[in-house]
C-alpha cells in the first residue's frame, strides 16, 4: 500500500512492480492493471480483519472510488484492462467476448459495492466504507441505516432501530475531509440507547468539513476510444 501504489490505489506498469517509491517515471498506457487492484482490495480486506487499522480502509476507499468505479462503461457495462495515468491517457473498453483476466475480475469488481462496509466485534461497530447501506446487527438486536451521498456530500446520517436497550461504540474513520484529525485513525463514539427510547429510531449526524488535499478523489466523466 505504501511503496508501490499510485495515489489512485492502483499499482504497477505493464503488470510489473518496480523499485519502491519510484513511480513517476513508470507511467504509460499499461499503468494500474485492474486485476491488481482487485487483488489489493482482497489484501486490504484481510489486513483489516486481522488488525482494524484505518490505513487499510483509507487505501480501500481510494482504490474503490478512483479505480474500480471508473473501469466500467456507464452505458455498455464494458470494462477496462488498465487505467492509464500518463499524460493524455485514455480508457480502452474491452469487447465483452474477449476473454482476459480483467474481464473476469471486472465482472466481480462491480458486485463489491455492498461488501466490506461494516465490521464489528462484541461491542464495536466499525464503519469501513461510507456507502449508503443498511445493516442488521443481529447480536445487538439492532438495525443500522447509513444515509449518505459521500463523497459528493460531506454528511453521514446514521439511524439506529433497536428492539432492546443497547450500548456500543461506533468507530468512524477519519478521512482528510475531517478537520483537525489525522487521516488513518478511527474516531470512537460510545452510544447508549436506554430502555425508554430503545423501541424506535435514534439518529446520529456527522458532517465533514471539506478542505483542500493532495489525496486523490473521484473524477467524473468519460472518454471512449473505439477500435
Amino acid at each position: 500500500m505504501k511503496h508501490h501504489s499510485y495515489v489512485t490505489g492502483g499499482n504497477g506498469n505493464d503488470e510489473y512492480f518496480g523499485p519502491a517509491d519510484k513511480l513517476r517515471n513508470r507511467l504509460g498506457e499499461g499503468t494500474t492493471e485492474s486485476c491488481n487492484v482487485y487483488n489489493m482490495l482482497k489484501l486490504t480486506e484481510h489486513l483489516f480483519e486481522w488488525d482494524a487499522i484505518a490505513e487499510a480502509a483509507d487505501f480501500y476507499e481510494r482504490a474503490l472510488f478512483n479505480h474500480i468505479l471508473s473501469t466500467q462503461h456507464p452505458e455498455t457495462g464494458n470494462v477496462t484492462y488498465n487505467l492509464s495515468l500518463d499524460m493524455g491517457g485514455f480508457k480502452a473498453f474491452q469487447d465483452p467476448f474477449e476473454f482476459t483476466c480483467c474481464i473476469g475480475t471486472g465482472m466481480e469488481n462491480h458486485s463489491k459495492y455492498g461488501e466490506n462496509i461494516y465490521y464489528h466485534n462484541d461491542n464495536e461497530l466499525y464503519v469501513f466504507q461510507y456507502i449508503a447501506s443498511e445493516l442488521n446487527w443481529e447480536e445487538k438486536g439492532m438495525k443500522v441505516k447509513l444515509k449518505t451521498s459521500y463523497p459528493e456530500e460531506q454528511l453521514l446520517v446514521f439511524k439506529f432501530d433497536c428492539d432492546r436497550p443497547v450500548r456500543f461504540t461506533l468507530q468512524i474513520r477519519a478521512t482528510e475531509n475531517i478537520t483537525n484529525r489525522k487521516e488513518g485513525q478511527f474516531i470512537d463514539i460510545t452510544y447508549d440507547i436506554p430502555e425508554d427510547i430503545s423501541r424506535g429510531r435514534n439518529k446520529i449526524s456527522i458532517r465533514f468539513q471539506a478542505h483542500h488535499s493532495n489525496t486523490a478523489g473521484p473524477v467524473f466523466g468519460i472518454r471512449t476510444i473505439k477500435k
